[in-house]
């Protein structure tokens, strides 16, 4: 672990504030088109799953009716293939959908961790700490960037690669199942695998390896002769792991013997797939909890992007008051509180337009019960009781008396 202190003068502070105004615009401009589009993306889907809810039949999945070709149909089944998938290097072969090698080497990751004091006068001080840890990882770390390079070296190559292999058909009942929805299977679990179906010439320097189970799922090299004592750098484990045939459930579009999206009406396409048994309505269900968590994670992004962007456009005035830094860190609160409320409300306002554009019968009502809140907010504000006339009066000349007492009081106090 090491520590580097650097500095950097107002004049920088400044002038890299300046140019974050650019950056800044950008973030701005760009959160409007996506806080409203992501509006229109969540009530499309929502209504292409409304139209596929009312068109959706039932299928057979052991015979292929000829009556609902071009049908959007449910149906549910054993996932299989006939496939026999190989890895031939390692000398692995299995009946499955899908057979993963995943390759991982133990490597240096450099940590930084920052602490910025400002100083008098708008310059400002950065003490970076530097740490470095061991981690098992399937990319190569580029050590050369490395603040302490020469004693974190990490190697150059892999000496193994990863693999993945489909089988290329994949079966539900009498259908044969497209690629776009074999992707949807993610489910995996590990692959038992021998050393001893290695061939000896490759078997050399492999030992078996096992992530966390009591069968063996893989192999471990290490580039050291005698294998070492514990892990090094540089060592490298392959993993394997496999998706067997299982059940599914799907709803897509009957195109002859296969699937294929079903469109909408509004152009949305429907191709989902679901592992295990799933009723139609629980595929939708689902659907449309996916549908709703997208649409807060990209409004969270949206709005994200506009507090940010502002933030970086109003920075320039904290940095200008950071020569005497309470008083820049008083504006910085002030102008990113300023950013918070901005953001919010033009955040909310765009949504509400889209509302209004993608979903009037919604947004027209609670424009109008917005409005109506506003108004009588005005109105109760109009009604509240005035200062002014006989009451207001009396009440001027009984704080102008009291003010007499207290000067008179203060006087004596001090002798005059």
């Amino acid at each position: 672990m090491s520590q580097v202190i650097t500095q950097e003068s107002w004049f920088d502070r400044l002038g890299g504030s300046i140019k974050g105004v650019v950056a800044g615009l950008v973030l701005f401009a760009v959160s409007f088109p996506l806080l409203f589009v992501n509006e229109g993306r969540a009530v499309k889907t929502a209504k292409a799953l409304e139209e596929g809810a009312n068109l959706v039949v039932e299928a057979a999945s052991d015979s292929i009716d000829p009556a609902n070709e071009g049908r959007f149909v449910h149906t549910s089944d054993l996932a299989s293939t006939d496939a026999v998938l190989k890895d031939d290097f390692f000398g692995v072969s299995v009946n499955a959908i899908r057979l993963n090698r995943r390759v991982e080497m133990l490597q240096w990751k450099e940590k930084q961790e920052q602490q910025t004091r400002k100083k008098i006068g708008g310059g400002t001080e950065t003490v970076t700490t530097y740490s470095y840890v061991q981690e098992w990882s399937p990319e190569l770390i580029n050590s050369t960037r490395f603040h302490e390079a020469s004693s974190h070296v990490n190697p150059t190559d892999v000496p193994f690669q990863q693999l993945t292999v489909e089988a290329p058909d994949v079966f539900v009942g009498s259908y044969r199942l497209p690629k776009a929805l074999v992707q949807q299977i993610t489910v995996s679990e590990p692959l038992e695998v021998s050393l001893d179906a290695v061939q000896k010439e490759w078997a050399e320097g492999l030992r078996p390896y096992s992530d966390g189970g009591t069968a063996s799922n893989g192999f471990y090299w290490s580039r050291s002769s005698n294998g070492g004592e514990g892990a090094q750098i540089g060592d490298v484990r392959i993993l394997f792991t496999v998706t067997r045939p299982l059940e599914v459930s799907i709803m897509a579009q009957q195109t002859r013997d296969t699937f294929t999206p079903f469109i909408a009406s509004n152009g949305r396409q429907l191709n989902m797939l679901t592992v295990g048994v799933a009723s139609a309505d629980q595929m939708f269900a689902t659907a449309a909890a996916q549908n709703s968590m997208w649409t807060w994670i990209l409004r969270a992004i949206g709005a994200g992007c506009m507090f940010f962007g502002l933030t970086l456009v109003v920075r320039p005035l904290s940095v200008l008051a950071d020569v005497l830094p309470p008083v820049g860190s008083l504006v910085e609160m002030g102008t990113g509180f300023v950013a918070l409320l901005v953001s919010a409300s033009l955040s909310l306002a765009t949504i509400s337009v889209a509302w209004l554009f993608y979903r009037p019968l919604v947004g027209i009502p609670l424009l109008l019960v917005g409005m109506g809140l506003i108004a009588l907010l005005v109105v109760k504000l109009a009604k509240q009781p005035s200062v002014t006339g006989d009451d207001g009066d009396q009440r001027i000349v009984a704080r102008r008396s009291n003010n007499d007492q207290t000067s008179q009081s203060f006087d004596r106090s001090i002798g005059v």
